[in-house]
């Protein structure tokens, strides 16, 4: 189990790591209750990267933005309705340059403070994000 995970991290995730290190104090990465995520072998390789994880539980997606992302990405698909690998291609490549803006993202990030406070009130349970 965690295989292709393995190799996520090892050719996405820790050349990124790098080049932000470069630059950033060190990253802290994030991730669910995936049983990829939470894998031996991962955490192994993980831990001799030094790379450090935020504890998060499965189901926080009130706090990730990047839940934002895909639901307007997936609202973008269906709505242009793609019939082929191509149409789907350049519909995602679109939507990423038309509607994820660095605004738009910057947006998600300003609102992370509301969305903590709600959840907290809350208690944990589901909220308007």
């Amino acid at each position: 189990m965690g295989m292709q995970y393995k190799e996520i991290i090892l050719s996405g995730l820790v050349p990124s790591i790098q080049s932000i290190t470069e630059r950033e104090k060190e990253p802290i990465f994030q991730e669910d209750s995936a049983p990829c995520h939470r894998a031996r072998s991962i955490s192994i390789l993980k831990s001799e990267l030094g790379i450090e994880s935020l504890d998060w539980t499965g189901n926080s997606l009130d706090l990730n933005p990047i839940e934002n992302v895909w639901s307007l990405m997936s609202a973008k698909i269906q709505k242009e309705k793609p019939k082929s690998l191509q149409e789907l291609m350049k519909t995602i490549e679109k939507v990423r340059f038309e509607y994820i803006t660095a605004k738009y993202l910057e947006t998600l990030y300003e609102f992370m403070s509301n969305r903590v406070k709600c959840v907290i009130k809350a208690k944990g349970g589901t909220t308007k994000y």
